[in-house]
C-alpha cells in the first residue's frame, strides 16, 4: 500500500513537472490517466475471460461469477459515487476530476484483478478452504496448449465465439465474410468488409459514394482511424444494447440505447468494441468497452 502510495505520488509529480517543463494540458493529463484506467480494465476482462474458459465445466460456478461481476461493476459506480457525490461534478472538483476518477477506478480495478487471479493461479493443495478455486496442478496448461496460447490471437476456422458475445439475437460471421445488412434503413442492402489490409471497414451501396469507416485518418462521428485490432464482428438484432459514455477520456457511465434496426458489432476477444449503427440519419458509434 505505501508503495502504491509513492508510485501514485510520483505519478502526480510526473504530470506537473510535465505541465511546467513542456506545458502539457490538463487535457493530455486527463487522457493519460485515462489509458491507464483503460489497460486495467482490459487486463480485467482478459482475466475474467480466462476464468470462464478455464472453469467452462463448472456452471454452478460460472453462474456466481457472472453475478458477482455484475454487482462488483455496480459497487465500482457506486464508490466512484460515494467518492466524488456533488451533481455537479466538473465544476465543484475542478479540472483535475477526470484524472482523479481514472486513479480511482483503476485502483478498485487492479484490486478486482488480483482477487480474480486466484482463480486462475490455483490454490496449493493441502488448502482445506479452497472452494470453488482449483489446486494449482489441476489448472495448469498441458506443454502443447502451451504453444497454442503463445501463438498470435486468430479466430479458428468455424468463426463460432459465444463466449465473447452478450447479445441475445445475433449471428457471427468470419473477418473475411461480407455482410449484406440494411444498415441505413432505406431498403436496399449494403455491402460491409474489411479493406485487404484490414485496417479499414468500407460500407458500400449500389449508387452511392463508398463509405470508410477510418476516414482517412480521422477519428469522425466517434469512430477509430484503423480496425486492425479487430478479430470479431456479428450482425446485432436486440432492440436494444448498452452504451458506455466517455467524454475526453473521463467515463461518465452507461446508458440503454434503442437500436433502430440490425447493426454491426465489432471487437476483440478480450477488450470488448462497440456497435456500427445509423442514429437519425447518420452513422453513429455505439462504445461498449470500459
Amino acid at each position: 500500500m505505501l508503495l502504491k502510495k509513492m508510485s501514485r505520488a510520483i505519478l502526480i509529480l510526473f504530470f506537473n513537472c510535465s505541465f511546467c517543463c513542456f506545458s502539457q494540458t490538463q487535457f493530455e493529463m486527463n487522457r493519460m490517466s485515462g489509458e491507464e484506467f483503460i489497460k486495467s480494465d482490459s487486463i480485467l476482462n482478459d482475466v475474467y475471460s480466462k476464468i470462464i474458459l478455464a472453469y467452462k465445466s463448472d456452471t454452478v460456478f460460472i453462474d456466481r461469477l457472472e453475478r458477482s461481476q455484475r454487482i462488483w461493476k455496480a459497487f465500482r459506480s457506486a464508490e466512484l459515487e460515494m467518492k466524488y457525490p456533488e451533481k455537479e461534478k466538473r465544476s465543484y472538483y475542478g479540472a483535475v476530476y477526470p484524472m482523479c476518477v481514472s486513479f480511482f477506478l483503476k485502483d478498485i480495478t487492479d484490486e478486482r484483478i488480483e482477487k480474480l487471479r486466484v482463480w486462475l493461479d490455483g490454490i496449493e493443495e493441502g488448502n482445506v478452504c479452497t472452494g470453488s478455486v482449483k489446486v494449482k496442478q489441476v489448472i495448469e496448461l498441458k506443454p502443447t496448449e502451451k504453444k497454442i496460447k503463445n501463438k498470435p490471437e486468430k479466430l479458428n476456422s468455424s468463426c463460432s465465439h459465444p463466449e465473447h458475445f452478450d447479445f441475445k439475437k445475433y449471428k457471427e460471421y468470419c473477418l473475411t465474410d461480407t455482410l449484406k445488412i440494411d444498415l441505413n434503413g432505406n431498403g436496399i442492402l449494403e455491402s460491409v468488409f474489411f479493406s485487404k489490409n484490414k485496417n479499414n471497414i468500407l460500407i458500400k451501396e449500389k449508387g452511392k459514394k463508398l463509405i470508410s469507416l477510418s476516414s482517412g485518418g480521422n477519428r469522425a462521428n466517434g469512430f477509430y482511424k484503423n480496425y486492425d485490432w479487430v478479430n470479431l464482428w456479428c450482425v446485432v438484432s436486440d432492440s436494444h444494447v448498452s452504451e458506455v459514455i466517455v467524454k475526453e477520456g473521463e467515463l461518465l457511465g452507461d446508458k440503454i440505447l434503442k437500436l433502430e434496426r440490425p447493426s454491426i458489432y465489432i471487437g476483440k476477444e478480450t477488450a470488448g468494441g462497440g456497435i456500427i449503427t445509423y442514429r437519425n440519419g447518420k452513422l453513429y458509434w455505439v462504445h461498449q468497452s470500459d
